[in-house]
């Protein structure tokens, strides 16, 4: 996409992750140079733990969340990848910038899932808050009629 102001936002959306090394433009079309990168994986009863904590919190905040449709916790649930699990969540979360670029560029999948929990529960906490305004301006309306 060509942004106002000449510069160019592309998102790639891949199987993998890779750190781009030279890019070129040549006559309308972009060619780049670069690395694959492998995760960092270590199943292991903490990897475990984070991944059910993980999946109890999506649990209690998908009602709440629209983009965990049933489809997505259906395919949460099912994996038995950390790197995937922790791919998934970060996809169907609205995460700023800066969250979505260092779980990008984060390859240890622990330290991944440690984040994406952290995530979810800040956006567990923000749902309680929203359903207890919620609850509040409700019982208000009912009290008025």
């Amino acid at each position: 996409i060509k942004l106002e102001n000449e510069t160019l936002s592309v998102l790639v959306q891949g199987v993998q992750r890779y750190k781009i090394l030279e890019s070129r433009l040549k006559n309308t079309l972009y060619f780049l140079k670069y690395e694959v990168l492998q995760d960092i994986q270590v199943n292991d009863p903490k990897t475990k733990a984070l991944m059910r904590s993980i999946l109890a919190i999506i649990k209690g905040i998908a009602e709440y969340n629209q983009f965990f449709n049933d489809d997505l916790r259906l395919s949460l649930l099912n994996t038995t990848s950390p790197g995937v699990l922790s791919d998934l969540i970060a996809f169907a979360l609205n995460l700023e910038f800066e969250d979505s670029q260092e779980l990008i560029s984060t390859l240890s999948v622990k330290k991944r899932l440690v984040i994406i929990l952290q995530l979810l529960k800040d956006e567990e906490v923000i749902m309680k808050i929203q359903k207890k305004i919620t609850d509040e301006v409700n019982q208000k309306v009912n009290k008025q009629h």
